[in-house]
């Protein structure tokens, strides 16, 4: 679990490098497990290139049903593409996605690799804030299993709030002032 851990946060922090913009977000729809008796709090940590987007999740989901007793804690980096325009639709798949599963309910083996497809839709409320709507498609790996954490289920409903650092906008304003300094220059 601590390698591969390491190794999603290894990948994406050399990822993030030479990114445009670097969005940070928390899954608004985990809200609703506060009340409920199943706790779910999702974050993401993603890299926007021109008209694809690098994604890393961690999540961690802690299931109080009374038949059984199974938490869970999730990770994966995600790749999503934009066929039109940037911030708009997307279409997207996971590359590596690990859940860990423990408690006193967990089966015998408690690593899952699973795979899955999204597709979703980025809207920019203000210049720095993003929401994201998105529907993801995982294999039957943990329903097959007989675990019953809502929030780990075949389809999943996320609503990713974010917040974005523009990097590429920053450099591309200070090499516009310098050229326009050098071409004044070269005029005088």
């Amino acid at each position: 679990m601590k390698k591969i851990t390491m190794l999603i946060v290894i990948s994406s922090s050399i990822l993030l490098l030479p990114a445009a913009s670097i969005n940070i977000g928390v899954d608004a729809l985990s809200i609703d497990s506060l009340i409920n008796s199943n706790l779910a709090i999702r974050g993401e940590v993603s890299a926007s290139y021109d008209d694809i987007r690098i994604s890393s999740y961690l999540g961690f989901y802690k299931s109080s049903d009374r038949d059984s007793i199974v938490n869970a804690v999730t990770t994966s980096l995600s790749f999503d593409y934009y066929p039109f325009e940037r911030g708009g639709f997307y279409l997207g798949a996971s590359l590596i996605d690990y859940t860990f599963l423990f408690g006193l309910d967990a089966p015998q083996e408690p690593s899952v690799f699973l795979t899955a497809i999204r597709t979703g839709y980025t809207f920019t409320l203000f210049k720095h804030l993003s929401l994201d709507f998105r529907a993801s498609l995982f294999d039957s790996a943990i329903s097959a299993m007989g675990i019953s954490i809502k929030q780990l289920s075949q389809y999943r409903f996320s609503l990713i709030v974010s917040y974005r650092w523009d990097l590429e906008k920053n450099s591309y304003k200070e090499d516009a002032s310098n050229k326009e300094a050098i071409a004044y220059e070269n005029e005088n």
